[in-house]
């Protein structure tokens, strides 16, 4: 299975403060989940998370203040 690991922190203007944002959308089922990231305006494989409570909050530890889910439509 893949992780989803921690990316390092991008920058819009080169100073610190100016965190650029990411885009995650996840497409959900009962045991897993496939996710996609837009970040620095490059759409990139996520990898699965798992859907145990546990899995979940790791994966939740890796995001960062400004990241927004993006909802799937089918």
């Amino acid at each position: 299975m893949n992780e989803l690991a921690p990316a390092t922190t991008g920058t819009a203007s080169g100073s610190p403060e100016a965190v650029m944002d990411r885009e995650i959308g996840m497409d959900i089922h009962r045991d897993f989940a496939p996710a996609a990231m837009v970040e620095d305006g490059l759409l990139r494989d996520a990898g699965q998370i798992g859907c145990r409570p546990q899995e979940l909050g790791a994966w939740a530890a890796t995001l960062r203040e400004g990241d927004e889910d993006s909802p799937l439509h089918g």
